[in-house]
């Protein structure tokens, strides 16, 4: 067997830490868009009152 091959399952890649910062700060940015684009919407849907209940003919 080989020793390496081991080694690189067990143990992260040498420099995770850069690209993962970066994910997650992108990560946290497109959570943060989506987030306000749903605070938008909910926003919209409150502007335009309450819905009004219709009478039912049956």
């Amino acid at each position: 067997e080989d020793p390496k091959k081991s080694d690189e399952k067990d143990k992260p890649k040498p420099e995770p830490s850069k690209a993962s910062q970066e994910q997650l700060k992108n990560l946290m940015e497109a959570v943060n868009n989506e987030e306000k684009k749903v605070q938008a919407k909910i926003n919209k849907g409150k502007q335009k009152g309450e819905p009004v209940q219709t009478d039912k003919d049956w």
